[in-house]
């Protein structure tokens, strides 16, 4: 098992516990108290929200009964019986009207400006561009050409248009307005006459919600269909796009401000306000504060209760890594006092009794150790029987009678060295190098007898030359690539061998590009079989062996060198040769 983070198997079972049940206990504390914060949070926002919802309600409601108020005005002018007849007489006439016609018109429209003061101005314009003007402008614009032409396709409708400011002016300064515009048409004939439109100032609306707070730091705006402000407290913000506009929702912006918007259905504008999120957070202060201490408190008394359940329950545990401190010392006598009958106290008696088969388990050890270097032994002797001698022998015979008696001294001086690599001093231990030197004098004997029919390539990564292995593990396997892959074979081959170091070990390929079988037919001979074994009872692991095969491809040979398992045991053997 791979513990969390390096150095944790080393730390105390007593500090796990405790760190275990502190980390468990701390966290839900903490994930309790956020929990409950954030559920004021929710409950505080959803507070401060319909209050904010019923204020905006207040103001759109004052909006809509102004804008009722002017579509009342607007049809009150459009049916006057002198503004009917004087746009009748201004059909046809191209030049301006007459001061008699202006002053017949100025009459009702001066009964609808100048006693509400709610209406800023009131302009009617005839079909020839001519405007009548009754209220505080000193300067206007004509109604725009796509105005005009909604007004016509719209018999009867009404145009808001929103803040607009170009060529409105009052004491020589620009005046932001708004303005309702509609068509006139002949109450007789159903012709059309003209436009009027009603104007009021800006600072008309903003006196609407002036008194009206959301809280410190915050804001009211009107704002058009596209997000556009077109009425505010603060008049820089005037004609400035709202990014946070979405129509009837609650949106947080940049400036991390919530926004609540109240529509005004007629118009399709919206009555937007503003609250910095702090205000929310300031409310909700108290609480996290008291969520908090109360939170804090809760895991100084985990800790606390943490340390004295960690000590209770790991006495025992420290009990019983101090005995086997003495075992290891030596001490086979000692044994761990019993005081509990739970899991713990179970544990211990196992222990004990795990102590009393560990002196009976020693010499039966020392045995087993014996008996399995009798076995590699004996695997040696089977291996290398005089049968290999004889035809080595033969030979060296054939070489003489062939003229080659010249290549006999080197051929013999590797007969000897392969022997003495084989006998190894009666050691059942050895290393890759060794084992690999000793493969390599096996392939130059082999080479020689079957007149060079094969070659062989050994490629090994120096820092495993010293890895210890059992004795003569690897010259069966490069035997069964000679014999039974490459001999077979009428194109001879090539033999290779590869040891390298890798993360579960040292990692020993034997490869030759023979004949190969199919899996089907695969039955391990002995030498195969007798490698397995001894390579899973010195290293006390199962799979170290695999074999691949193809038929016409060749066959290869892994065997893994494990890191792990009795290597402290192969490697003791080693340094005592």
């Amino acid at each position: 098992m791979r513990w969390p983070w390096p150095g944790w198997s080393t730390v105390s079972i007593e500090r796990k516990v405790r760190l275990v049940i502190s980390i468990f206990a701390a966290t839900l504390i903490i994930l309790v108290t956020v929990v409950l914060g954030h559920q004021a949070y929710r409950r505080l926002r959803v507070q401060r929200l319909e209050s904010t919802r019923q204020s905006l309600v207040l103001v759109r409601e004052k909006i809509e009964l102004l804008g009722e108020s002017i579509e009342h005005y607007s049809r009150l002018i459009s049916a006057s019986p002198t503004v009917q007849e004087a746009l009748r007489e201004r059909q046809g006439d191209s030049g301006p009207p007459s001061f008699e016609m202006t002053r017949r018109v100025h009459g009702p429209m001066n009964s609808i400006v100048y006693p509400r003061s709610k209406v800023d101005s009131l302009i009617i314009h005839d079909r020839e561009g001519y405007r009548f003007a009754s209220g505080f402008l000193s300067a206007v614009e004509d109604i725009p050409r796509d105005a005009r032409l909604w007004l016509l396709e719209n018999r009867g409708e009404l145009l808001w248009r929103p803040t607009h400011s170009r060529n409105h002016t009052r004491d020589g300064r620009p005046l932001p307005l708004l303005s309702l515009a509609r068509a006139i048409y002949d109450w007789n004939t159903g012709n059309h006459l003209g436009f009027v439109e009603i104007y009021l100032a800006e600072r008309t609306l903003a006196d609407f919600y002036e008194e009206v707070s959301l809280g410190p730091g915050s804001e009211i705006y009107l704002i058009d269909r596209q997000g556009v402000i077109i009425s505010a407290r603060n008049k820089d913000r005037l004609f400035t796009r709202l990014e946070s506009f979405r129509s009837g929702q609650v949106q947080v912006s940049r400036g991390q401000s919530l926004f609540f918007f109240e529509t005004i259905p007629a118009t399709g504008w919206a009555v937007a306000g503003a609250i910095p999120r702090g205000l929310v957070f300031r409310d909700l202060f108290p609480a996290l504060l008291t969520f908090g201490f109360l939170g804090f408190l809760g895991v100084l008394v985990t800790i606390v209760a943490a340390r004295v359940i960690a000590s209770w329950f790991s006495q025992p545990l420290r009990a019983m890594a101090e005995t086997m401190n003495d075992v290891a010392a030596g001490d086979m006598e000692v044994r761990v006092e019993i005081t509990n009958r739970d899991e713990l106290g179970h544990l211990a008696r196992t222990f004990n009794e795990m102590l009393d088969r560990i002196s009976s388990l020693l010499e039966e050890i020392r045995e087993s150790h014996e008996a399995e270097r009798e076995q590699a032994l004996e695997a040696m002797r089977l291996r290398m029987n005089p049968h290999f001698l004889y035809n080595t022998l033969d030979t060296v015979a054939g070489l003489a009678e062939t003229g080659a008696a010249h290549d006999i001294p080197s051929f013999i001086q590797t007969l000897c060295r392969f022997y003495r690599r084989v006998l190894g001093g009666g050691r059942s231990v050895s290393t890759i190098g060794e084992e690999l030197a000793l493969c390599d004098d096996y392939l130059k004997l082999l080479q020689v007898r079957y007149r060079g029919a094969f070659a062989w390539k050994i490629e090994a990564d120096p820092l495993i030359s010293e890895v210890p292995l059992p004795r003569m593990l690897l010259q069966p396997v490069v035997e069964n690539a000679i014999l039974h892959g490459l001999k077979p074979s009428p194109r001879g081959g090539l033999c290779t061998i590869r040891a390298t170091s890798e993360i579960e070990g040292a990692l020993i390929r034997v490869h030759d590009d023979g004949a190969g079988f199919s899996p089907g037919s695969h039955r391990k001979g002995f030498g195969l079989s007798s490698v397995t074994e001894r390579l899973e009872t010195a290293f006390g692991f199962s799979g170290l062996v695999q074999v691949h095969s193809k038929p016409g491809e060749g066959t290869e040979v892994c065997l893994l060198i494990p890191r792990a398992g009795k290597y402290p045991r192969l490697r003791e053997g080693l340094e005592n040769r």
